[in-house]
C-alpha cells in the first residue's frame, strides 16, 4: 500500500496558521485525483490483460506470467513498479474465480498440474468440446 505525505495538502495563511477549510479542500482535490488515477490504471490493466489472452487464445497461462507481462506492458519503471504491481494484483483478484463457488467472472483459475488462469469463455468452450 502506498504511503502519502499528508503535509503536502496542508495550507497555511500569512501567519503560518493552518487554514482548515483550504486544507480540507486541498486534500479532497488530491483524493479525487488519486481516485481518477486508480480507476484509469484499472482500465489500462484490463486492456493489457485482455491483450495477453488475445495473444494466447484458449491457453491456460501461469498466473505469474500474466502478472509479470501485465506489469511490464503497463510500462512500469522503478518509481511506478509497486503501483502497477498492486493494480494488476487487484484486477486479477477481482476478476478470477475457481469455477465452483461465487459468481462467474472473466478469468478462471485452475489449480494443480497444468493449472493457471484462462478466460472463462475459453475454459467453457474447451469443456463443451470434450463432451
Amino acid at each position: 500500500m502506498a504511503t502519502t505525505n499528508y503535509a503536502e495538502f496542508v495550507v497555511t495563511d500569512d501567519n503560518g496558521e493552518i487554514d482548515l477549510n483550504a486544507t480540507i479542500q486541498s486534500f479532497a482535490n488530491g483524493l479525487v485525483a488519486w481516485n481518477e488515477t486508480r480507476q484509469h490504471a484499472q482500465e489500462q490493466v484490463g486492456i493489457v490483460i485482455g491483450a495477453i489472452f488475445d495473444e494466447n487464445v484458449g491457453k491456460v497461462l501461469p498466473m505469474p506470467y500474466v502478472h509479470s507481462q501485465a506489469v511490464s506492458r503497463l510500462g512500469a519503471e522503478a518509481s511506478t513498479h509497486n503501483f502497477y504491481t498492486e493494480a494488476v494484483k487487484t484486477y486479477l483478484k477481482a476478476n478470477t474465480w475457481d469455477g465452483k463457488k461465487g459468481e462467474r467472472k472473466l478469468l478462471l483459475v485452475k489449480k494443480g498440474m497444468g493449472g493457471g488462469v484462462q478466460l472463462t469463455t475459453a475454459a467453457e468452450e474447451a469443456a463443451a468440446n470434450k463432451q
